[in-house]
């Protein structure tokens, strides 16, 4: 079943994909409420370890500034609190894709 977004008026809805130049497919769908990420849904052909973890760095930057450094330092925070590994893309990865979604 695929994940929605729910948008309110006012909400601000991005979306972006980026491939990163070993070749895994990044997108995003970022929903930006008063100057921060209020949700977002990450898809691509990139591996995650557990699958399930995806939900979790999801949930990890909801209130997230724009900034690259937190964004990582969130996405890294979610990873190890699920004992999750990331196969080809970084977290340094998704947050550009993020950012380049808010900005685009």
């Amino acid at each position: 079943m695929p994940r929605r977004i729910g948008i309110s008026q006012g909400d601000k809805m991005k979306q972006f994909a980026y491939k990163v130049p070993a070749g895994k497919l990044i997108k995003v769908k970022v929903l930006l409420e008063s100057n921060r990420i209020s949700e977002v849904i990450i898809t691509g052909d990139f591996f995650l370890h557990p699958e399930e973890g995806l939900h979790e760095i999801e949930q990890s930057l909801k209130g997230s500034s724009f900034e690259i450094p937190e964004m990582a330092a969130r996405i890294r925070k979610a990873l190890e609190s699920i004992d999750g590994q990331l196969i080809g893309v970084s977290p340094e990865d998704f947050a550009l894709t993020i950012r380049n979604a808010i900005y685009s």
